[in-house]
C-alpha cells in the first residue's frame, strides 16, 4: 500500500505536463481520491506516505487543490489529530503548501 501511494504521486507528477483532456481530468480526480483514502488507512506508515504523496499532488496540480479544498481541509484536520508524530509533521508541510495554493488562487480570482 505504501508503494501504491507513492506511485500515485508519481503518476500525478507525470500528468502535470499532460493536456487537460477529459480522461486526464478523470485520472487526476481518481489519483486524489485514492491518496485521500490512503490518508485514513490503519497503518501509520501508509498514512505518512499518503500525506507526503498528497503534498506532491497538491504541489504539481494546484487546481485540483482548489477544486477539492473542503475534502482536503477535512483530511488535513484528521492528519493533525493523528497519533503518529511523523504524520503530524507531514500534515504541517501539507498545510503550508495548501495555504500557499489557496492564497495564490484567491489572489488570481480563481477561488
Amino acid at each position: 500500500r505504501k508503494g501504491g501511494v507513492v506511485a500515485l504521486a508519481a503518476c500525478a507528477i507525470g500528468l502535470k505536463r499532460a493536456e487537460d483532456s477529459k480522461a486526464v481530468l478523470e485520472c487526476r480526480d481518481l489519483i486524489l481520491a485514492s491518496v485521500v483514502h490512503a490518508c485514513q488507512d490503519h497503518s501509520q506508515r501508509v498514512r505518512y506516505y499518503a500525506t507526503e504523496s498528497l503534498f506532491n499532488v497538491v504541489k504539481v496540480i494546484p487546481p485540483i487543490a482548489v477544486q477539492h479544498f473542503f475534502i482536503l481541509f477535512e483530511i488535513l484536520r484528521s492528519l493533525y489529530a493523528d497519533v503518529d508524530p511523523d504524520v503530524r509533521s507531514g500534515a504541517e508541510l501539507l498545510d503550508k503548501k495548501l495555504k500557499e495554493v489557496i492564497v495564490g488562487a484567491i489572489n488570481s480570482g480563481s477561488f
